[in-house]
């Protein structure tokens, strides 16, 4: 099966669109465009990914793509990360996000036609 990511969408007005990736130390790149699912595993260094929506930043709707194992793995807590999950989760949830995370429009990884998936 073969999955197509879509061109950017235009925001609406006053909404801009992120990509970047966000390092356990703070630091932070951006990303130029899409990036494909198996670039974004590569540079957060993770076999199995797991997705945030970030509802809290409204439309258009973002995800923060984390290293599904980071916890079992032992990977640096990253503040920032963990700073996004929280704010989107039920209060109390303490979990933190390990590792490096990247950063995108949900959009990114819409298909043409998602019934061709069925």
């Amino acid at each position: 099966m073969t999955l197509h990511t879509l061109p950017p969408q235009t925001p609406p007005p006053g909404a801009r669109l992120v990509r970047k990736l966000i390092r356990t130390d703070g630091s932070e790149k951006e990303l130029q465009r899409a990036t494909p699912m198996d670039v974004i595993r590569r540079l957060i260094v993770a076999d199995s990914l797991d997705m945030v929506r970030l509802r809290h930043w409204g439309e258009p709707l973002h995800v923060m793509l984390v290293d599904d194992l980071g916890g079992y793995k032992d990977l640096p807590i990253n503040p920032e990360a963990t700073k996004l999950y929280h704010a989107n989760c039920i209060p109390g949830v303490v979990h933190p996000i390990r590792g490096d995370v990247v950063i995108v429009p949900d959009d990114d990884f819409a298909t043409p036609d998602n019934e061709s998936l069925l």
